[in-house]
């Protein structure tokens, strides 16, 4: 059956009205129009084919970036698939925040934990090209389609394989020091997994999200004992973090003589903590 694209929307416009708010809809059709760059208003079999797939992954809860590969963040599309996280428009805060350092504009190095995408370094660094930006995770599939963003963006970073839990092996891959550490770490506790969308637990990796501690810090543990040798006078870690433990986050560094401040997102909810080495 031939179809227009305006008869093609109209028809699964219902379909997932079914099952999201109308408005969700409208806008998942939109970006199904953009990311498959449909340019209509006659659309072709294997066009149909392709939107007819997306659809019935929609109804399954996948995340439409997971569908289309692409997701924005900042100002940039990057390649996303399920090794990765989906960008989320809180770190386009600490992003942000970083660029607000008045270190800015300086040859600086810096370091991103648990890059994921590469979302974080990758604005950083083509808003500020005159840092040394390097990037570590602990999945190498996440590595591959970070390097591949990186090189879409035309930005220049190295990406280094770590488990950053491991703390040997976090002393000999990153034993440098640095002006800037960043850092959006798994912070969700396993236990809190039942109070998440099924789009989040069947298809975003596991091991960027959970901890198996009970309240989420192990990451920030490891980041406050790495920062006591690796940050050089005057740097800064710039971290997101669980709202719900921001105070206990925050201890962590001023229990090791950093200075550090709680910074509300735009919802007004405690998610970023900016720390200085005194």
């Amino acid at each position: 059956m031939m179809y227009t694209w305006q008869d093609w929307e109209q028809k699964n416009r219902i379909t997932l009205n079914e099952k999201f708010q109308e408005a969700e809809s409208k806008g998942l059709l939109r970006i199904l129009k953009e990311d498959f760059n449909i340019k209509g208003p006659d659309l072709s079999d294997v066009e149909v084919k392709q939107l007819d797939n997306a659809i019935g992954r929609l109804l399954l809860n996948e995340p439409v970036q997971y569908i289309t590969g692409k997701a924005f963040f900042y100002d940039i599309f990057l390649h996303v698939n399920p090794t990765v996280l989906i960008p989320r428009p809180e770190t386009e805060e600490l992003v942000e925040l970083v660029l607000t350092s008045p270190l800015r504009g300086k040859t600086v190095s810096i370091l991103d934990i648990g890059t994921g995408s590469g979302c974080i370094p990758i604005v950083i660094k083509r808003k500020w090209p005159e840092a040394h930006m390097v990037a570590c995770d602990v999945s190498r599939e996440a590595l591959e389609t970070a390097k591949n963003n990186a090189a879409m963006h035309k930005v220049e970073m190295r990406f280094l394989p770590c488990n950053f839990l491991d703390e040997q092996e976090r002393r000999r891959i990153l034993s440098q020091k640095w002006d800037i550490i960043i850092s959006n770490p798994p912070y969700i506790p396993l236990q809190e997994k039942s109070k998440m969308g099924l789009n989040v637990i069947a298809y975003e990796p596991h091991m960027a999200l959970f901890t198996t501690d009970i309240e989420g810090l192990t990451f920030y543990k490891a980041i406050s004992e790495y920062a006591v040798n690796h940050l050089e006078d005057k740097g800064s870690v710039y971290l997101e973090m669980n709202e719900f433990h921001a105070d206990k986050i925050q201890e962590l560094f001023s229990s090791k003589g950093m200075s550090s401040k709680i910074l509300n997102d735009l919802s007004g909810k405690p998610r970023m903590l900016h720390v200085e080495k005194l």
